[in-house]
């Protein structure tokens, strides 16, 4: 479907954690300037700048604790205690977050000023969501969302590898799957932060066209023929004449 409308927004705000490695994030200002024609903020991890007395609570309240399960709780002290480890620095393992929940508190923290632009934050933390119809959270590798996330290791391990990878095999594969601190992670990012800015825009943040970085891949195959070395297409190119 062609869709024709304005950018709801005049500037792009990326908050990258700094406990992301081997990211080129002037590349990706970059990127995202000269296709959307749009002024770009690079600033760092989104809780050191919104830090109040509550941030720790706020972020531990999103903690997964039943994979099946999308039920609220209350932060027991110990969690809170680690959130407060893990922004001075310590790294995270084995910790999942609700996207939704994620991005609500973050809205929450912005400015009225900030609210008006369009805020991508890219995370270390794993992030995962528990939709309609699905019997247990699944993890992502974007939230499309007020502000919009970009998970790191949700890019490594939310799109599926092939069985075979599961089962100790010697079968050769003519791809080789996303890794952390992946040289082609920031390639990565340019794709799925393009996916979050045409939500903006149109409401609909995918492709069905392969070799589209718009493209919804499910499989890291998917991932590295499409997020990787895709380009868009010009259905999408089209969009984005008609845009700016």
């Amino acid at each position: 479907m062609i869709y024709s409308a304005e950018f709801p927004f005049e500037r792009i705000i990326f908050y990258v954690s700094d406990r992301i490695d081997r990211l080129e994030t002037q590349e990706i200002a970059s990127y995202i300037h000269s296709t959307i024609k749009k002024p770009v903020v690079m600033k760092e991890d989104f809780f050191h700048e919104h830090r109040n007395d509550k941030i720790f609570e706020s972020i531990a309240s999103t903690r997964v604790a039943d994979l099946n399960s999308r039920k609220d709780k209350d932060p027991l002290p110990m969690e809170i205690e680690i959130e407060k480890k893990i922004l001075k620095g310590k790294g995270i393992y084995g910790i999942l977050y609700d996207g939704w929940k994620l991005s609500k508190n973050m809205f929450e923290l912005l400015s009225e000023e900030e609210q008006k632009d369009h805020i991508i934050v890219i995370t270390d933390r794993l992030i995962g969501t528990l939709e309609r119809g699905e019997s247990r959270y699944h993890v992502r590798t974007v939230i499309n969302s007020l502000p919009s996330i970009i998970s790191i290791p949700g890019i490594v391990e939310g799109p599926a590898k092939p069985k075979e990878f599961y089962l100790e095999t010697e079968k050769r594969f003519d791809f080789k799957p996303m890794e952390h601190e992946d040289i082609r992670m920031t390639k990565a990012v340019k794709s799925y932060a393009l996916q979050t800015i045409f939500w903006r825009l149109t409401g609909d943040p995918f492709c069905d066209k392969i070799g589209c970085p718009l493209f919804n891949s499910h499989w890291q195959e998917e991932v590295i023929k499409n997020q990787i070395e895709g380009e868009l297409c010009e259905e999408h190119k089209a969009e984005l004449k008609r845009s700016v």
